[in-house]
């Protein structure tokens, strides 16, 4: 209770700028209030949804008939409401709503929601607090299979969203650290109905207040943490880190966060948590007091160090196949020359019958053709390897770009398909001619095969000034590929 001589503080402004997600419901589940961490999460806004139904704010996905969310969610807020006590729910899928601006639709999340009831002076059941942690990457991360890579790109990318959303976290808390420092007893009563840790202390990091979410997990009272008697709840590993790190930000003035481990209480485990103080100043600036939360983060811990193992799996198994590309190429180049030589050699003499000819012909140009692929395949191996060496010589590009075009000609006319050739009179340029014919044959024959009969492929070269080099460019008119895949496409 205020003592009289304090001004009152403005909790709906705590609770909006409350850097975790939230909602008030009323036991009907009307919503009454919302965080804004809840609204970017949930691409809703306050005045769409406050007075309205939470199920009618928050339906299923209509286009996922495996839907449950609603119904596990429904039968939560039932237990709520009839046991009167917290309820925490296990891990859910339950998919969002996309604005229409942003193409509509629902995209898919996962959720560790608890609601807790909150009651009023006479005893009444007045609200129902529901707090949700978006473990979304945590999920998509257990799935990963034979799409390990492209799973992990994208974790990669949601990494960096999470951790903007945790500086503009922190922007936020330091917008109200004005209001926080007028911030007493009132504070209190809120913090015991949160389902996290919430914890008050001196500069010097004497503690002065843990609600009883502190003391449920690591079963030590009030009166046996106030002070310095949160110490026995550490790692003995992280207390000294912790130490040096609270004494940076009583120094600096600056945000107080840091990773460590908790014992809990229940069964002796030591697990990861986030926490985070920041300063609570008066009127001139002078720091009064810290008041910091503690998220338990073990679970996304885990989460890292298994996509940690991933990477350097997936880094070992490219390591594996491009030796096996080097050594398989090496050996398969040897019998072939010896193939090759002796068959040349039959070749060059006069003593051959017309049938013994063609068939020494045959084996020889199908040996060739065998070589190619072995050389590119070595080839594979060394540009993987970082030892990929163009022999570059001076040519005449357009002449060696015309000839290769001219082999597509006969088959540009039997598909019926318009083959334009944009090509100067002469262009002289300094590349490796094996690897270039490669690249022109490459992209010309997969613009033939997949433009459709009567379409069109054209091929251009030309001399980009500006830049000293030279630019060849295939269109066709085919399906194209589509802008997600093209990266992995040319990678």
């Amino acid at each position: 209770m205020s003592n009289g001589n304090e001004p009152l503080v403005d909790f709906q402004a705590l609770f909006v700028f409350a850097p975790d997600l939230y909602l008030v419901l009323t036991p009907e589940l009307t919503i009454v209030a919302v965080s804004d961490a809840y609204l970017r999460a949930t691409m809703t806004r306050r005045e769409a949804i406050l007075g309205r139904s939470l199920f009618e704010v928050f339906p299923d996905n209509p286009d996922d008939p495996a839907a449950t969310g609603t119904r596990n969610l429904r039968a939560s807020m039932d237990r709520v409401r009839e046991r009167r006590v917290p309820d925490a729910m296990p891990d859910q899928k339950y998919d969002i709503r996309r604005p229409e601006a942003e193409g509509g639709g629902f995209e898919e999340r996962w959720w560790s929601p608890v609601n807790t009831p909150v009651f009023g002076p006479d005893g009444n059941f007045i609200y129902i607090i529901h707090r949700v942690v978006d473990v979304t990457d945590r999920v998509m991360l257990q799935r990963l299979s034979t799409e390990q890579h492209e799973l992990a790109e994208k974790m990669r990318a949601r990494a960096e969203r999470v951790e903007a959303e945790l500086d503009r976290k922190a922007a936020h808390w330091r917008e109200i650290e004005s209001q926080i420092q007028e911030c007493r007893d009132e504070i209190f009563s809120l913090a015991e109905a949160l389902p996290e840790v919430v914890w008050t202390a001196r500069p010097d990091g004497w503690v002065d207040y843990c609600n009883q979410r502190w003391c449920d997990y690591t079963g030590l009272s009030v009166a046996q943490t106030q002070g310095w008697g949160w110490g026995p709840a550490l790692h003995p590993d992280d207390l000294q880190k912790c130490i040096d790190r609270w004494a940076v930000s009583v120094r600096t003035g600056e945000v107080f966060e840091i990773e460590y481990r908790f014992k809990r209480a229940s069964d002796g485990v030591f697990r990861w948590h986030l926490g985070r103080a920041m300063p609570v100043r008066d009127s001139r600036g002078k720091i009064l007091k810290w008041f910091g939360t503690c998220t338990d983060i073990d679970e996304q811990k885990k989460a890292e160090e298994e996509r940690r193992l991933i990477y350097e799996r997936l880094r070992d198994l490219d390591r594996q196949k491009t030796v096996f590309f080097a050594n398989v190429s090496h050996e398969l180049r040897t019998p072939l020359t010896l193939i090759l030589g002796p068959v040349d050699k039959l070749l060059a003499g006069g003593s051959l019958s017309a049938a013994d000819r063609a068939a020494l012909e045959t084996v020889a140009r199908n040996a060739r053709i065998l070589l190619e692929h072995v050389n590119a395949l070595l080839d594979v191996a060394k540009l993987e390897a970082g030892r990929m060496q163009p022999e570059r010589v001076d040519i005449d590009l357009a002449v060696l770009t015309r000839v290769l075009a001219s082999h597509f000609e006969s088959l540009a006319s039997e598909r019926g398909t318009s083959f334009t050739i944009q090509i100067p009179a002469t262009l002289p340029a300094r590349v490796d001619p094996e690897k270039m014919q490669r690249i022109v044959l490459n992209l010309l024959a997969n613009a033939f095969k997949f433009t459709p009969v009567s379409g069109k492929v054209r091929l251009t070269l030309r001399d980009d000034a500006d830049s000293g080099r030279f630019v060849l460019e295939v269109a066709d008119s085919g399906p194209g590929i589509p802008s997600q895949h093209r990266h992995t496409a040319f990678e």
